[in-house]
């Protein structure tokens, strides 16, 4: 009776968080006609003071508070941690 034929597993790829980032990104819908941009929807739990003065910007922008809350997103600078990342999810 022949052995059976053992295969090689292709080596795990591993992926940096940044690809990993991308490839979930990638998946997510864009609102019509902005294909640079994605829909993510958040719940926030912020103090009622921080919320009067976003709210008191957009007011006074004329904007709602999602596309206050989305500039300040993207203007912020964005900070890495120093050294690796662990996760602690189990």
């Amino acid at each position: 009776m022949p052995s059976p034929v053992l295969r090689k597993r292709p080596a795990k790829v591993v992926e940096t968080p940044e690809q990993i980032a991308k490839r979930l990104t990638d998946k997510l819908t864009s609102p019509p006609g902005q294909p640079e941009k994605v829909e993510i929807a958040l719940r926030l739990v912020l103090h009622r003071e921080v919320l009067e003065r976003i709210r008191a910007q957009a007011i006074r922008a004329g904007q709602n508070v999602a596309v206050v809350v989305a500039e300040r997103l993207e203007s912020a600078p964005l900070r890495n941690p120093p050294g690796p990342t662990t996760s602690t999810r189990g």
